[in-house]
């Protein structure tokens, strides 16, 4: 069967017209029947966007993704690979060394896991970092990395207009950070 993770359009548009609340006031359920008024009365917090471009990718998408993601920040992606379809939030990318744990999407296959030894021919190639919608006890941390057999997987994909607004913080209480000493900031 097909598995049908969400459409970013309407995400993204609800994003902007109703905004999003926190997890706690509505925790991860992998049951895509569940409405989105299902959630508590009294949100800790809501998010909302100010509006969303769509970025036309061509048949070059790594370069093109690459950009939007220096450029605009996170970017709002679909994948369709005819077996997977999902829309997830992409939030980076490195190359693969040896040792790195990601996951490899094929054509018509679901995902499967691999960890990258010193002779892998992946060595080198870029693997995605996407945050997923199904909180921070899967997956690392929260987040999954992906390595796709054709980036074409990757079928739309859209930037966030800025600024995000929050009932609880504002654009001065965002810290931008290199955590892990790599000369990135997040």
């Amino acid at each position: 069967s097909l598995h049908n993770g969400g459409h970013t359009t309407e995400t993204l548009t609800y994003a902007q017209n109703n905004g999003i609340v926190n997890e706690s006031c509505f925790p991860f359920q992998n049951d895509e029947l569940i409405p989105c008024n299902n959630k508590c009365t009294l949100p800790d917090d809501v998010v909302s966007i100010n509006g969303y471009n769509v970025i036309n990718l061509n048949n070059n998408i790594e370069p093109q993704l690459k950009y939007n993601i220096i450029h605009y920040g996170p970017l709002a992606v679909s994948i369709n690979n005819n077996f997977y379809r999902h829309a997830m939030c992409l939030v980076g990318y490195k190359v693969i060394e040896a040792g790195d744990t990601i996951q490899f999407l094929r054509d018509n296959q679901s995902y499967s896991n691999i960890i990258i030894d010193e002779n892998s021919a992946y060595i080198g190639r870029t693997y995605w970092i996407f945050k997923d919608s199904s909180g921070e006890n899967a997956y690392q941390d929260g987040y999954k990395y992906i390595l796709f057999d054709r980036t074409s997987m990757i079928t739309q994909a859209y930037s966030i207009n800025t600024p995000v607004y929050s009932q609880n913080y504002n654009s001065t209480d965002v810290v931008i950070e290199d955590r892990d000493g790599d000369g990135f900031y997040n």
